[in-house]
């Protein structure tokens, strides 16, 4: 179903509606659940995590569940040479302030593909930072982003969003 350029439901806007073809970079991995389950299905899968302990346990375990996986600290980050196709944000950057999360999207800005889940136990929390008075960092994404598709999942209809890179 088309609405205003964005896509609701299952078709896929990647290229060839191809994973084996990208190169992911995951910010805010966690322990590396994801990253497990995706990279055998995609040419590179990289994690970063600007919390050290967080970064510890990701590779402890991806190590021992998928070897492929690139785990980088924040450091690592700064200092590589990298590009990717493909930036994935799970929840993390509602943790964040608005400020950190305009860091990330600018150096995210070679990355023509962006998706994000929004984590919220309301609706009305959606895109929500940490900040005082919870401000929306969606207008952020807006500024950068085109909004391929999206659709909210679960009890919390937590927003799953495709975004493509305008600027």
């Amino acid at each position: 179903m088309q609405k205003s350029g964005v896509t609701k439901g299952r078709s896929s806007p990647l290229p060839g509606d191809r994973l084996s073809t990208c190169d992911v970079l995951e910010i805010g991995a966690g322990y590396g659940r994801l990253a497990v389950m995706l990279a055998p299905l995609v040419r590179s899968y990289t994690c970063v995590d600007p919390v050290p302990v967080s970064t510890d346990v990701c590779r402890t375990y991806t190590q021992s569940h998928q070897p492929s996986v690139q785990v980088w600290t924040l450091d690592d980050f700064r200092q590589k040479s990298w590009m990717r196709t493909l930036a994935i944000n799970i929840h993390s950057w509602n943790e964040c302030t608005l400020g950190q999360i305009t860091h990330w999207l600018d150096a995210l800005a070679a990355v023509p593909l962006l998706f994000t889940v929004s984590h919220s136990s309301l609706p009305d929390h959606t895109y929500r930072t940490n900040e005082q008075g919870r401000p929306s960092f969606r207008p952020l994404l807006e500024s950068r982003y085109d909004l391929l598709a999206e659709e909210s999942i679960g009890l919390g209809q937590h927003p799953h969003a495709l975004w493509r890179r305008t600027v």
